[in-house]
């Protein structure tokens, strides 16, 4: 119970920080932001003080939602966001104050997968073995 409150608190703060940076929120934007969040596939992203500076939602992809995706067929199902060991950014928003500094943001998210999948509408999608540099963190 404690893991579920824990989420959905989550949910309310990543709602709270894309209505403070006034992003539009559609339904399939919606669906997508509650399954990344079911699947526990979402990262809360802090400054030093702990305040919220922005998130990063995923689908975890196996085989068969990487061929989905060469399709044109993102993740739809809530059971298609936890199948696999491949990342598949689905939503990354940071306060433009922060944007210059995202890729060290998002380093710890890296290493929970060992390969990353991107992905435009429209493109074929490509696959990168995940390489984040331990030094420097």
């Amino acid at each position: 119970m404690e893991k579920t409150e824990e989420r959905y608190a989550a949910l309310g703060k990543i709602y709270t920080l894309r209505t403070s940076v006034q992003l539009a929120t559609s339904a399939e934007q919606s669906r997508n932001l509650l399954f990344a969040v079911r699947a526990g596939n979402y990262h809360l992203l802090h400054d030093d003080q702990q305040s919220l500076i922005g998130y990063v939602t995923w689908a975890a992809i196996n085989r068969d939602g990487w061929h989905m995706l060469q399709c044109q067929q993102p993740p739809y199902y809530l059971s298609e966001w936890s199948e696999g060991l491949v990342m598949l950014p689905m939503d990354v928003v940071v306060l433009p104050e922060w944007r210059a500094g995202l890729q060290r943001l998002l380093r710890p998210v890296c290493r929970q997968m060992p390969q990353l999948a991107a992905w435009r509408h429209g493109q074929q999608p490509r696959l990168y073995r995940v390489l984040c540099r331990r030094k420097h963190d």
